[in-house]
């Protein structure tokens, strides 16, 4: 028999395409993932590690048990602020004296 199946809250894509849905945050250039924890999510990214993690999300006031992709335009703009002008070495700038 035919099975009902729920209709999806969003818009349904054009057949053959899925629904554009936002898979990762992208932080000095680096894209951090969705689904872990800010500070988790900030070890992604090349010269941060877990102090430097926990420092970043308590300079920006942004709850360290909230995931990703919970947070606010505005955190994520806090967090990316921290993150690109802060005084450490980070990524490719790091990479370069390694």
């Amino acid at each position: 028999g035919a099975r009902a199946l729920a209709a999806p809250a969003r818009a349904a894509p054009r057949a053959g395409r899925r629904a554009l849905e936002c898979v990762a945050l992208r932080v000095a250039g680096v894209e951090i993932p969705n689904n872990k924890k800010v500070p988790f999510s900030l070890r992604y990214i090349y010269g941060i590690g877990p102090t430097a993690a926990d420092k970043i999300v308590g300079n920006t006031g942004v709850d360290p048990e909230a995931r990703v992709k919970d947070l606010t335009e505005d955190e994520v703009t806090a967090i990316r602020g921290e993150v690109e002008s802060g005084g450490d070495l980070i990524e490719g700038g790091l990479r370069r004296f390694n």
